[in-house]
């Protein structure tokens, strides 16, 4: 039983052989029911026995299964997260064909014994997504973003025993009551704006470049496009920037563009940009 749930007609041949030391096991003679095995197995407070239900046993050694799991360091429990959770978090794995039956049943378990488990941030080695160490359920609970490849630790977050603001914020984009607020605001009509190309005047050519990061700061990476006065692409660039801001990705990406352009002979470049801050720079 405390390996896999038994079958249920086990369960019912155990049930027999307990049923029958309860009420006699004598073939000449009839048994006498003295209780059902049901009303055994209620509290003695209650009229019964105390004796536990064999369904309620199962239960609760599978239960116990998935807290060893999860809190005993062992052979068996590192088997299993190499060979289940070698990237996404156990509670945000789902079941699927061709599983370990065992394992199954942990991921069926799982959601009901998370909801009795409580962590405390000490070293903060929990999840800071997928563990309830804030008293109010795991917080992936409450947003869809979040991904179950995300298995950033409390302690991330955390430097010299503090929050690190600017973390948070990286995860954690919006606040729930701003966001109602605007909305409650939000008063303005539905607009539609059309945003077009238009190709550059005779004998010019046009240039349009932009940037991004991944965070501000952060990896940064521009591109660029070259078009002459019918539109057909003469030269289009993508390359990473290193380390840098949103302003300094914008300026360097430009800076590429106009470059290989007078390297090559193309003048009379027009420069599109879609930065308002570079915009002002430049004039």
């Amino acid at each position: 039983m405390a390996v896999i749930s038994s079958p249920s007609t086990t369960i019912k041949y155990i049930k027999a052989i307990i049923a029958d030391f309860f009420w006699g096991k004598d073939l000449d003679k009839r048994k006498y029911h003295w209780a059902s095995l049901g009303t055994m197995c209620l509290p003695c407070a209650e009229g019964g026995l105390g004796i536990r239900r064999l369904l309620d046993i199962c239960t609760s050694l599978q239960y116990k299964q998935w807290w060893s799991f999860w809190s005993k360091v062992s052979l068996w429990s590192h088997f299993l997260k190499s060979k289940y959770c070698q990237r996404a978090h156990p509670i945000a794995k789902k079941v699927n064909i061709g599983q370990f039956l065992m394992w199954k049943y942990m991921m069926k378990n799982k959601i009901k014994v998370e909801e009795h488990i409580g962590w405390r941030i000490n070293s903060g080695s929990c999840s800071f997504w997928w563990d309830d160490w804030l008293g109010v359920g795991a917080l992936a609970n409450y947003t869809t973003s979040v991904s179950s490849l995300n298995n950033a630790t409390v302690a991330h977050f955390l430097v010299d025993g503090k929050w690190d603001e600017r973390k948070l914020r990286q995860q954690l984009l919006v606040v729930w009551s701003e966001v109602v607020e605007c909305i409650e605001r939000c008063n303005q009509e539905k607009r539609v704006t059309l945003v077009m190309w238009k190709t550059p005047p005779p004998n010019r050519y046009k240039l349009n470049t932009d940037g991004s990061a991944l965070h501000n700061p952060g990896k940064i990476g521009g591109g660029g496009i070259l078009r002459n006065e019918q539109g057909v692409i003469i030269f289009a660039f993508s390359i990473p920037l290193g380390e840098g801001t949103n302003n300094q990705v914008e300026v360097q990406a430009a800076c590429y563009g106009l470059n290989w352009c007078i390297q090559h002979g193309y003048n009379n470049i027009i420069l599109e940009v879609d930065s308002e801050l570079l915009t002002k720079w430049l004039l």
